[in-house]
């Protein structure tokens, strides 16, 4: 970049401090949104919502750091610690496994996105070419030097705790749970030792995390006295956790299948605090039962986000097909489109026709069973199922199973999986 001679000027400052004091919370999602291809160009980030969330809000807190702080400032950068979120981010990383050459690409990845934000920030705002030309020299100057000392820093963090972590008892457990959720061959009686749990009961797997910033007080100890009191509620034996996060667990809990309560929204809202969310797997038996339960879980987890609500409990057996439907959004949209037709539409009116439909199939087609669990008379259920049928353009018990799947899909997912309006 060919030297301006006016870069550090009161101009260049001036600008700088102005666009630091504009910056807020909206533009500040602008920005991630621009990282996007960062993130998805590591797919060991696209296959965990918990590291995604954490990889966010650490990227969140380094765009207003260098926008409000560090561009701005003129002289030698001095040796200010990483950001707290990124040190979170990359202390759980070396625990969890990641290999520092994953947070190296992605942490680049992320700079260069930004980079090309900047510089087209830039272009549409300052109209003089030298003083655009003086900004950009003047930030570039001061990212790259910032770049390359964070870089330093978050790479003996890393080095640090995953030596120490390596060394520790719990290394050991958490790499064992790994080889098990892989499928590798494990002794059976030397993991139940290492990790202080039966593998041969039967497990409820969930995945349990704390909603809010990765960066507020740690979550940890939170979410570990809320899987205890689950525990006691269902009956169980002494639960299995580990880290997912700064502020998730992945949990088993052993249970006793024929006698154990089921787990509830409703007992999930009387023992969580309100911040706490949990997503439940299929309880199952045996080492092989310790995956398949961790796994639906897992599911489970995945899907909240596409629904678009926060619900305080999910539970794989409650939302198996959408799980299942949901690994190709896309495709799930166009079945939904398809089979619904104008029932499809994001109106207060067709949506109360599209419960109608569903609730009256649930019932086998028995209309005053409907109308009792809708609350309404017969008559009215049967004028909503003419109204159900003109829409669709076809009776309502052809295509029925396709019918009742993208009902259901609606129904648990709500209107993002509907045609925009």
């Amino acid at each position: 970049m060919a030297k301006t001679g006016l870069a550090g000027t009161p101009d260049v400052r001036e600008w700088l401090d102005r666009r630091a004091r504009e910056l807020d919370r909206t533009e500040l999602r602008a920005i991630l949104g621009a990282l996007a291809p960062a993130v998805a160009a590591v797919p060991e980030l696209l296959a965990d919502p918990d590291l995604i969330a954490e990889a966010n809000a650490a990227a969140r807190e380094m765009m207003r750091l260098l926008i409000v702080t560090v561009l701005p400032a003129i002289g030698p950068l001095g040796s200010d610690p990483a950001p707290a979120a990124l040190v979170s981010v990359v202390r759980v990383w070396a625990r969890r496994g990641v290999d520092l050459s994953v947070l190296m690409r992605g942490y680049r990845g992320a700079h260069a996105e930004f980079w090309r934000y900047w510089m087209a920030d830039a272009a549409a705002r300052i109209e003089d070419p030298a003083l655009r030309m003086a900004v950009l020299e003047h930030s570039w100057e001061r990212f790259s030097a910032w770049h390359e000392a964070q870089l330093a820093q978050l790479e003996a963090i890393y080095t640090e705790e995953r030596d120490r972590w390596l060394r520790g008892a719990q290394a050991r457990r958490a790499e064992l749970i790994r080889s098990l959720l892989a499928g590798e061959p494990t002794d059976v009686e030397h993991a139940r030792a290492t990790l202080s749990y039966d593998l041969g009961r039967v497990h409820l797997g969930l995945v349990i995390w704390a909603e809010g910033e990765p960066g507020e007080a740690d979550a940890l100890t939170e979410l570990d006295d809320a899987v205890r009191e689950l525990a006691r509620a269902l009956a169980g034996g002494r639960p299995l956790t580990t880290a997912a996060g700064p502020r998730a667990l992945w949990t088993w809990i052993p249970i006793d299948a024929e006698r154990a309560p089921v787990l509830t929204p409703k007992l999930a809202g009387g023992l969580l605090p309100e911040q706490v969310r949990v997503a439940a797997g299929r309880p199952a038996r045996g080492m092989s039962g310790f995956r398949n339960t961790h796994h639906d879980a897992q599911l489970a987890r995945r899907l909240m986000p596409l629904a678009g609500r926060s619900a305080r409990l999910v539970r794989f057996d409650d939302v198996e097909l959408a799980c299942l439907m949901s690994s190709e959004p896309d495709a799930m949209r166009r079945f939904v489109a398809h089979e619904l037709g104008e029932l499809a539409q994001q109106e207060p009116n067709v949506a109360r026709l599209r419960e109608t439909a569903r609730v009256y199939l649930a019932c086998g087609a028995n209309a005053r069973e409907a109308a009792e669990r809708l609350n309404m008379h017969k008559n009215t259920v049967h004028y909503r199922l003419a109204r159900i049928e003109e829409l669709l353009g076809r009776p309502i018990g052809e295509r029925r199973l396709e019918l009742e799947v993208a009902l259901m899909l609606v129904h648990t997912l709500g209107d993002r999986v509907l045609p925009a309006s």
